[in-house]
């Protein structure tokens, strides 16, 4: 480990051993990719009559989630190193947003236009009802009774 702290190594482990190094040391990173899948495994003789109860116990503890519970409950927690979270920072320019502000301003602008487009239509109706007589108040003469 000493040879990877001072640079141009790598260590090659099992994810939880290399989880319990990165707790205690913060200059530690591990890679995204994944290039050994290891899987631990319980070794017996042929024809052990234990094969199948291990099997069968270790599917069931796989299936009930009960090693995500162990995992989170025994292994080592992961400290937080707040000196590689600071280099990983990235400032945000006006180009990484600007995306936002051209939707915003498209919005503003069907919005305006949805406006001007009702204030015309409550204006050609209402010129319409003012040019047509109201048929409500008139009565015909010879409709009275006399």
């Amino acid at each position: 480990m000493q040879k990877v702290l001072g640079g141009h190594y790598a260590y090659i482990a099992a994810k939880s051993e290399v989880d319990t190094q990165m707790t205690k040391q913060c200059g530690l990173a591990t890679i995204d990719e994944k290039f050994l899948h290891m899987q631990y495994a319980f070794g017996v003789p042929n024809n052990s009559p234990y094969t199948d109860i291990f099997s069968l116990k270790i599917l069931k503890i796989l299936e009930s989630g009960l090693m995500n519970i162990w995992e989170r409950k025994w292994w080592a927690q992961q400290k937080l190193c707040y000196e590689s979270t600071w280099d990983q920072r990235k400032v945000i320019n006006l180009t990484d947003v600007q995306s936002a502000f051209y939707l915003i301003g498209i919005g503003i602008v069907l919005a305006l236009l949805v406006i001007c487009l009702e204030w015309i239509c409550f204006k050609i109706i209402r010129t319409k009802r003012r040019q047509q007589p109201d048929e409500s108040y008139t009565v015909e003469i010879s409709a009275l009774p006399v």
